[in-house]
């Protein structure tokens, strides 16, 4: 890549350019959101979840492989057949199943930052999180008064920035992976 190329100018970047810059220039609440929060909080069951259905998912891959069907249109009384091909349907499987242990993979990583960033809050931080996004608690006069609320709105704002340095951290490396690739290619041409 040339000095004076800009990034969004080599294929394939645009789109990661254009998410980096809006981490890095908006505000907290709109970059991550709690609804992003959501998907890190909620990561280890979708996780257990999917490594449970695995199995079974995989299974019902093969469910609807027939060499031949045949269909009726009873209307007109005609016969239709028609196939699939072996090597096709391989493929899809493969695929299938390559999209489906990327997810698993997905959510592991999502939780692991979600548990790794949770220990580093306070134990009340920790306790109105759990409050707030599980329910487990007892103390309910405490999770109604307003000093629950800065708690919990704290500890959201510290996570929601962890999850967004690890969004940055994951594009850059993205990044720089795409461009040694670009490299590589240019370098054979």
């Amino acid at each position: 890549m040339e000095g004076g190329e800009r990034l969004h100018e080599v294929p394939g970047f645009r789109y990661d350019l254009t998410i980096l810059m809006m981490y890095q220039h908006n505000s907290i609440n709109e970059e991550i959101g709690l609804y992003e929060l959501s998907r890190y909080v909620y990561a280890r069951s979708r996780h257990r979840r999917l490594v449970e259905n695995k199995e079974e998912y995989f299974e019902s891959l093969y469910d609807d492989i027939a060499p031949t069907i045949t269909h009726v249109d009873y209307a007109t009384g005609l016969l239709y057949t028609s196939s699939s091909r072996a090597e096709s349907t391989a493929l899809r499987i493969i695929e299938e199943k390559e999209r489906y242990l990327s997810l698993i993979e997905r959510e592991d990583r999502k939780a692991r930052m979600f548990e790794e960033e949770f220990s580093q809050l306070t134990a009340k931080e920790q306790l109105a999180i759990r409050f707030k996004y599980f329910k487990k608690h007892r103390n309910i006069r405490f999770f109604a008064s307003e000093r629950f609320n800065l708690i919990v709105k704290a500890a959201e704002s510290k996570l929601c920035l962890a999850i967004q340095e690890e969004m940055i951290k994951r594009i850059t490396e993205s990044q720089r992976y795409k461009r040694y690739q670009l490299g590589l290619q240019l370098q054979e041409q």
